[in-house]
């Protein structure tokens, strides 16, 4: 199927396709910020253990997406392309969080840490990769796949806004502790899994497009880094991916220890933010209809920097203003 004659997806097949993106994004939300902390606070490992399992982790990680895009390129069932490889991901990550957030006890040591750390990326990138790949044959037109990665980014968001709001609700009703909470966190990613990945395989398409050839061996991926621009791009993604990667390793432990407020207060934040992403997210994706996806990154990207030196300049014990400055920051996240 060519570009031109693709169909227009309707708001049903994009939510349906988007709605996996609840579970993932809350692994996103829980990987660099839940985890890290209840890991070293309610399970008792050092922080610098803690740290140096995640590091471990995400390097080891890096190795694993080029042979699975090269292992997904390779796929052909009439299930499609990325389907299957969906399929394999959802058991893993229904483990992987039962491991995580439900059964760990006090006194974990490292070893099951990096054991199910390293299980649940696994499955995490093949869930991730696998959505990906299927958004692009499901929208080969330049617009339209903007359209569908705004869906895609306000499912996100919901998902982050959902799992945010879990730990916060059992304390303040008194449901729970705090670790309470983020079990309850994994029960809710192990009900979502299958649900809505279940959902996207049955009311989905994936179609084949025209044309479509193999990519070749391993190396014809090393030999894309020769590309300048796309070196360029790929530098563009790692600077992208730092700043949100500090902010959400930090976001506890710099509200709670550094402004003085306790952990609601500081998830409360970082709900706003993201609850200012969801309202930002139709204009991003209106922008970069007009202006061009790289120019409106580029714009979103500018305006995210300022507003992320303004965040962190705001005193503590002020929480009206800094919910009101963490909201408006937020705005260019999707």
């Amino acid at each position: 199927m060519t570009a031109a004659a693709a169909p227009r997806r309707s708001n049903a097949v994009l939510a349906a396709f988007s709605g996996p993106c609840l579970p993932l994004a809350a692994f996103g939300v829980a990987l660099p910020v839940t985890l890290p902390e209840f890991y070293a606070t309610y399970v008792g490992l050092e922080l610098g253990v803690v740290a140096t399992v995640f590091m471990a982790v995400r390097l080891i990680d890096i190795v694993f997406d080029p042979f699975l895009g090269w292992g997904m390129d390779k796929t052909r069932t009439r299930f499609g392309r990325y389907r299957p490889w969906m399929a394999l991901a959802t058991p893993m990550l229904m483990l992987a969080a039962l491991m995580m957030f439900v059964l760990v006890q006090p006194g974990a040591p490292a070893v099951y840490l990096f054991g199910w750390l390293l299980f649940l990326y696994l499955g995490f990138s093949i869930g991730t990769l696998g959505q990906l790949g299927w958004a692009a044959v499901l929208a080969p037109q330049y617009d339209q796949r903007s359209r569908v990665y705004g869906w895609w980014q306000v499912f996100n968001i919901i998902g982050v806004v959902l799992i945010l709001v879990l730990p916060t609700v059992v304390v303040q009703t008194g449901i729970g502790t705090y670790a309470d909470g983020v079990r309850i966190m994994g029960w809710g990613i192990i009900i979502a899994l299958p649900v809505t990945i279940g959902l996207a395989m049955v009311a989905v398409p994936e179609p084949v497009t025209a044309g479509d050839q193999p990519h070749g061996s391993l190396g014809a991926y090393l030999a894309l880094l020769k590309t300048p621009v796309v070196r360029k791009l790929l530098i563009a993604d790692l600077l992208l991916g730092v700043a949100p990667g500090i902010t959400g390793s930090l976001l506890f432990f710099f509200f709670g220890q550094i402004r003085g407020y306790d952990h609601t207060e500081a998830g409360l934040f970082m709900l706003f933010y993201f609850v200012a992403g969801l309202c930002g997210a139709p204009f991003w994706a209106w922008l970069a209809t007009r202006v061009g996806k790289d120019r409106g990154l580029a714009i979103a990207s500018l305006v995210s920097a300022v507003l992320y030196i303004g965040a962190t300049l705001v005193p503590g014990g002020n929480f009206a203003l800094t919910a009101v400055v963490m909201f408006i920051a937020g705005l260019p996240y999707a």
